[in-house]
């Protein structure tokens, strides 16, 4: 884990440290954490995570959230990992670029140009 902004930063509650980590205070390409990922044993990636940037393999998604303050009696600050297996994300922007391409073309079809004002004689 590669942690460069102030470890103090972490102590604070996490409402005002949201309002405190500023492009100035936490420089987020240069935090990062290196992470493995296992399944069933089997070494699947390793990969450097950077807040947001996550780690896709086989349809899972294991993505670096925020770190966090150091344990009573370590130095170095940990983090917060989000797993999630979404199986139906290809399913889901495949429907919705059918949805865009039907309104442009529902559109398309139905449009009628409006005709200029006639004036009252």
């Amino acid at each position: 884990i590669i942690f460069t902004g102030d470890d103090a930063l972490l102590k604070i509650p996490y409402k005002k440290r949201r309002n405190l980590m500023t492009r100035e205070t936490i420089r987020l390409a240069e935090n990062k954490a290196r992470v493995s990922l296992f399944r069933k044993g089997r070494h699947l990636k390793t990969q450097e995570l950077k807040v947001l940037s996550p780690l896709r393999v086989e349809g899972t998604q294991l993505t670096l959230t925020q770190f966090v303050a150091p344990k009573p009696g370590s130095k170095a600050p940990g983090v917060q990992l989000f797993l999630s297996t979404i199986p139906l994300t290809p399913v889901f922007f495949f429907t919705y670029a059918v949805l865009i391409v039907t309104l442009a073309l529902f559109t398309l079809i139905t449009w009628k140009p409006t005709s200029p004002k006639r004036k009252n004689k």
